[in-house]
């Protein structure tokens, strides 16, 4: 399991310029157990004005260095409380940090006080990538693997009936899984992938082709009366 240890976020932020002012109802928390597949943060706000976006940072250097990783658009202005969630895929062994650098409309920029997240068990396995969550025909994951060693994985439908098992020898680097849904009905399924006794897993929709399910608009086969 991994050690977490929460720092509060700034209390709210001040432009002299515009007066933008963002106020967190909580702590920033950092929860790697959230999901399987890496950490998952979510802080929230009580209230925004002329917010424009949150970019999320993470040092692995003891909070020295940080390089955004990703961002969540901020809700510009409101007096309600608001929710945000990040999930950071590319986790590593060890400790990282993670901090908001929130940017207003004039481009004003603040920062959060820094959150700390101890990874106490070490992964063999990282997701590095995945095609879509909304899948026609295949389902791609690119897993990086740090030891050479055999995957298995079953494939469920929204009611928990297997609908695929299947195994994959991994190499120590980059490996692609390949799910085909191309004989498989619409629906929400669920990827379950062990190695040992790592488990990572994906849920996904598949989708159908709207485009070809509809009805040609300029089709001139239309009775006329």
């Amino acid at each position: 399991m991994k050690k977490i240890s929460y720092l509060l976020l700034l209390t709210f932020f001040t432009s002299s310029i515009s007066f933008a002012r963002v106020q967190y109802s909580s702590e920033l928390e950092v929860d790697g157990e959230e999901l399987a597949i890496g950490n998952f943060l979510n802080w929230s706000t009580s209230f925004e004005e002329n917010s424009e976006v949150f970019f999320v940072e993470k040092s692995i250097d003891n909070g020295q260095n940080f390089e955004v990783i990703g961002q969540v658009s901020a809700a510009g202005n409101t007096q309600k409380g608001k929710e945000y969630r990040f999930l950071d895929l590319n986790v590593i062994d060890g400790t990282v940090w993670y901090r908001l650098r929130q940017v207003d409309l004039d481009k004003t920029e603040s920062f959060s006080n820094v959150a700390e997240i101890e990874k106490l068990v070490v992964n063999n396995l990282v997701i590095k990538d995945i095609n879509t969550i909304e899948v026609k025909k295949e389902f791609v994951v690119q897993l990086e693997s740090f030891v050479n060693g055999t995957l298995e994985f079953v494939l469920t439908d929204n009611q928990g009936t297997i609908v695929m098992e299947n195994g994959q020898n991994l190499i120590n680097g980059l490996n692609t899984i390949v799910v085909d849904l191309e004989n498989e009905p619409k629906g929400n399924y669920k990827l379950t992938m062990r190695m040992d006794k790592e488990v990572e897993i994906l849920n996904f929709m598949k989708i159908g082709d709207e485009i070809m399910e509809k009805p040609n608009v300029a089709s001139k086969n239309t009775k006329r009366e």
